[in-house]
């Protein structure tokens, strides 16, 4: 396993090789010869539950043990600590408006309740796939619109974010003029990863046009070759 080191200086995503692996035959999920299958199950369910790991999210009784793990689980997440500035922090978008002096101004105002539309659209999107998995109906193409559209307001808030930050949206940590105390220079290199993790927005839409419009594949000619010889065409 080898860790990837992101501009935002963290490591959340690897580099996995597997060389002569062998599983006993009870553990083979899919069928042999299924893997690329239940890939692709894999990562449509990481596109549906694509929410940020917290800590703390449920009360415990106080006392050494819960003081312990909590210590314990703040370590263990600390490199999913980043996770939610990928998403572009719109819930930040209007106190950011308002520290920056600027939640009176009308095109301002305009670009937020833009912002706050697309993702309550998206929101709802992510609530008809759950409701249709809860009828037990097939999974549709809403998991890779839901993607691009998470996508979308990830962009959509860097980028109101650092019209209201301007300049000084390039200042991060401890600098006394850093905008939202320096988590905006962290959200604006954190946010590319949203259009990659899980499948980058080309393979999404690939996917909305092969699987839920019917257009025909792109050409492939190593399809059918191992991957040792597609790899060099």
């Amino acid at each position: 396993v080898r860790p990837l080191r992101q501009m935002n200086f963290h490591s959340s995503f690897n580099e996995v090789f597997l060389a002569d692996a062998r599983i006993p035959k009870d553990w083979v999920v899919g069928g042999v010869n299924q893997g690329w299958s239940a890939a692709l199950a894999t990562l449509a369910h990481e596109r549906r539950f694509g929410v940020a790991v917290t800590v703390d999210r449920h009360p415990v009784d106080p006392g050494p043990a819960a003081e312990e793990a909590a210590a314990e689980a703040r370590e263990t997440l600390k490199v999913y600590s980043w996770y939610p500035q990928r998403a572009g922090r719109a819930d930040l978008a209007v106190p950011h408006a308002r520290s920056a002096g600027l939640a009176g101004d009308p095109v301002v105002r305009q670009e937020i309740a833009r912002l706050l539309t697309l993702q309550r659209v998206s929101q709802w999107t992510a609530e008809r796939a759950k409701a249709n998995r809860a009828l037990g109906r097939p999974p549709g193409p809403e998991g890779s619109i839901g993607k691009l559209a998470i996508s979308h307001v990830a962009r959509q808030a860097a980028r109101v974010h650092s019209r209201l930050g301007g300049p000084r949206s390039m200042l991060a940590g401890t600098d006394p003029h850093a905008p939202l105390d320096g988590l905006l220079a962290e959200i604006l290199i954190s946010v590319p990863a949203q259009s990659i993790a899980g499948g980058t927005d080309e393979i999404q839409r690939n996917i909305l046009g092969e699987k839920a419009l019917g257009l025909p594949k792109e050409p492939d000619p190593g399809k059918d070759l191992p991957y040792r010889e597609a790899r060099n065409l």
